[in-house]
C-alpha cells in the first residue's frame, strides 16, 4: 500500500511541475499553510461570482454579465457548462457552448471556473442528456427503501461513471485544445452532490457494498491520520472498537452516519476517477463544493442535506477516497453561523475557496486576511456583480498585500457579524493593544412603505508590519490603541492614507490628523476608516468607500 502512496504522490507531483512547464494554472504552497493561484506566471486572488445556473447557455446573456463583473473588479466567473450542453446525442458532442465562453471571457478579460454539472447538481440529475436519463436499466438510479427508482443517478453504475468520465474527458481535451490564453483556470467536478430525501442509495448493488467491508484504503488513512481526524468519524471509529478491517456497521455502528461516511466514500471514489481521466488530458486544478450541513453537533440527519457531498463529517473520508481533487469547497448559505465555516474547511490539507454564499460586503476582505483564502464567490451575480464592487475594488489594490502576508500569522481580518458586536482587540506587542470599534450609525432602508434602519457594513484587515507599524485597510471602522502597561502610555501618530499598486508599493495620499483624528471628541485618537472626502466624514463620520492606513505606534514613559 505503501509503494500506491508513493506512485499517487509522484505523479501529482509530475502533475504540478507539468502545469508549471506549459504555464498551465496551478496552486502554489506557502509557508503557513496558505495557498493560492498562479495564473499567467502571477499569483493570484479569485475575486470571483457565480452566476445563474443557465447563464452559460445564452451567449448574449453571458457577455453582458461578464462585462457588468468586469466593470465591478470582479476576475473570475464561475460558469456551468453541463453534460447535456456537449452531448445531447451519444457520442455526438457541440462544443459551441464552451466556444462561445472562451471567447466571451477573452473579450472582457475575465478568468473562468468551468463547474461540470455532469451526473449530479444538488444531490440529483438535472443536467444528464436525455439519454442517459430515459435508459433507467443501462444508467441506474438511487433507489429508495421501497426500491422506487428516484430523480438521482446511482454512484454504483459503472455505466454512468464510464459516460460521465467520457464526456468529461472530452471537454478538458477541447479546453486544452482551443483555450491557449489559459481562460479557464479551474475546474468544479460535478455540484453539491450527494443524495436527498434519504440516507443512502438502497438501490441492490448499493446494498451489497454496503454489507462488504470498509475499503483497506481507508483504513491507511484513517489509522495515518488518526491524531487528526474530523470528531464525527474519530468518535464513531473509537466507539466500535477502533477496528481495522470489518464492514461499515462493524466500524462505525449502525447508524445514519454509517450512511453518510458509506456514500461519501463511494462518491468520493467516483469523482476521482472523473477528475483523474480529466487531469490526464489538461491538468488544470480541479475542486468539488459541497451543500452545507448545519453546524456541529449535528441537528439532522443525512438526507436534509446531500448525503454523502464533501460536508465537514466527511472531509478525511474524502481526502482518502479522492486524491485527484486539489480542494474541497464548503457553499455557505447560514448568515448566522458563516463566521464559523471557513476555520473548519482551511485545513493544512485543504487550502480554503467559498464558491457559493450570499452577496453580502465584508465577507471576502475577511476570510482572505483570517483564513488565508485563495478566493470567495456570491452566487447569483446576474444584474447584481456592482453589489460588490467597492469591496472588490479594495481588495483588487490590496492583492500584493495579501497575498505577501497570508500565511504569516501578521493578519488577521475582521468584520461586524451581529449587530451588537461592538469592537474587538488585536495585541500589537506586550505593551499595545489595537483597539477596532465598529461604525454605529445607521442609515435608512425602506421595505413596504414601512423605514427600518440597519448598520453599514463594517469590515476590514489588520497587517503588522513592523515593530512600530501597522496597517489597517476596510470601511466603517474606527481604530485606536491602548497600553496594556501601567508604566507606559501609547499614541497613534502619522497615520497616512494611500494605496498599493500592483507590485505591492505604497503610495500615499495623505495624512489624518487634528479634527479628523477624533482629538476633539476622544481621549485618544481614534482614527476612522474610510475614503477622506471632507471634514464631515473624518473621526465620526460614516463612510461607503473602503480605504488603506499604515499607522506609526509610539510608546512613552508615563512618568
Amino acid at each position: 500500500m505503501k509503494r500506491v502512496i508513493l506512485l499517487a504522490t509522484f505523479l501529482l507531483f509530475f502533475i504540478g511541475f507539468n502545469a508549471r512547464s506549459q504555464n498551465i494554472p496551478y496552486l502554489q504552497e506557502k509557508e503557513g499553510h496558505a495557498t493560492c493561484f498562479v495564473v499567467d506566471g502571477k499569483p493570484m486572488l479569485l475575486l470571483a461570482g457565480e452566476l445563474l445556473n443557465s447563464t452559460g447557455s445564452y451567449p448574449t446573456r453571458l457577455d453582458e454579465v461578464l462585462g457588468e463583473m468586469k466593470a465591478a473588479h470582479y476576475n473570475t466567473a464561475l460558469v456551468a457548462i453541463s453534460w447535456q450542453m456537449i452531448e445531447p446525442s451519444e457520442g455526438q458532442f457541440n462544443f459551441s457552448y464552451v466556444d462561445s465562453l472562451l471567447a466571451i471571457a477573452r473579450k472582457n478579460n475575465i478568468k473562468i471556473g468551468m463547474l461540470w454539472f455532469g451526473a449530479w447538481k444538488n444531490g440529483i440529475s438535472p443536467y444528464a442528456p436525455s439519454w442517459v436519463l430515459g435508459n433507467t436499466k443501462r444508467f441506474e438510479r438511487v433507489r429508495t427503501q421501497n426500491g422506487e427508482n428516484t430523480q438521482t443517478l446511482s454512484v454504483f453504475c459503472e455505466e454512468t461513471k464510464k459516460a460521465d468520465a467520457k464526456a468529461f474527458t472530452s471537454l478538458m481535451e477541447y479546453v486544452a485544445e482551443n483555450d491557449k490564453e489559459h481562460s479557464v483556470i479551474m475546474v468544479q467536478v460535478e455540484n453539491e452532490i450527494g443524495i436527498l430525501g434519504q440516507t443512502r442509495d438502497f438501490s441492490k448493488k448499493a446494498n451489497k457494498a454496503f454489507k462488504e467491508n470498509v475499503p483497506e484504503k481507508l483504513f491507511d488513512y484513517m489509522v495515518t491520520h488518526k491524531g487528526s481526524l474530523e470528531m464525527e468519524i474519530a468518535e464513531k471509529w473509537k466507539e466500535n472498537g477502533l477496528r481495522t478491517s470489518g464492514t461499515w456497521t462493524e466500524v462505525f455502528g449502525e447508524n445514519s452516519l454509517t450512511d453518510l461516511f458509506f456514500m461519501a466514500w463511494n462518491y468520493s471514489s467516483y469523482v476521482n476517477y472523473v477528475a483523474g481521466k480529466g487531469k490526464e488530458i489538461y491538468p488544470l486544478p480541479m475542486f468539488v463544493n459541497c451543500w452545507m450541513s448545519p453546524k456541529r453537533p449535528q441537528p439532522v440527519v443525512p438526507g436534509k442535506f446531500p448525503s454523502g457531498g464533501p460536508v465537514l463529517q466527511v472531509l478525511d473520508i474524502w481526502k482518502a477516497g479522492a486524491p485527484n481533487i486539489d480542494f474541497l469547497s464548503p457553499d455557505i448559505y447560514d448568515d448566522q453561523t458563516f463566521y464559523i465555516h471557513p476555520q473548519n474547511f482551511h485545513r493544512p490539507d485543504n487550502p480554503l475557496f467559498i464558491p457559493e454564499m450570499h452577496m453580502q460586503e465584508g465577507r471576502a476582505t475577511y476570510v482572505f486576511a483570517e483564513h488565508d483564502a485563495m478566493g470567495i464567490s456570491p452566487f447569483g451575480l446576474d444584474g447584481n456583480a456592482g453589489n460588490m464592487a467597492g469591496e472588490y475594488k479594495f481588495l483588487e489594490m490590496m492583492m500584493p498585500v495579501i497575498i505577501k502576508n497570508q500565511g504569516t500569522g501578521k493578519m488577521h481580518g475582521f468584520m461586524r457579524w451581529k449587530p451588537e458586536d461592538e469592537s474587538l482587540e488585536f495585541s500589537f506587542d506586550d505593551d499595545v493593544t489595537i483597539v477596532i470599534d465598529f461604525n454605529k450609525r445607521t442609515s435608512p432602508k425602506y421595505n413596504q412603505n414601512e423605514a427600518e434602519h440597519r448598520l453599514p457594513p463594517a469590515y476590514g484587515l489588520i497587517i503588522i508590519t513592523s515593530e512600530n507599524e501597522f496597517i489597517v485597510g476596510g470601511l466603517n471602522v474606527y481604530v485606536s490603541a491602548k497600553s496594556t502597561n501601567p508604566n507606559k502610555e501609547v499614541w497613534l501618530n502619522n497615520v497616512r492614507e494611500g494605496s498599493f499598486d500592483e507590485n505591492g508599493k505604497w503610495k500615499q495620499s495623505g495624512i489624518r490628523n487634528g479634527d479628523e483624528a477624533g482629538f476633539l471628541s476622544f481621549d485618544t485618537p481614534h482614527y476612522s476608516i474610510g475614503k477622506y472626502q471632507g471634514y464631515y466624514q473624518g473621526a465620526v463620520g460614516s463612510t461607503t468607500i473602503p480605504a488603506v492606513f499604515k499607522f506609526e505606534v509610539i510608546k512613552y514613559n508615563k512618568k
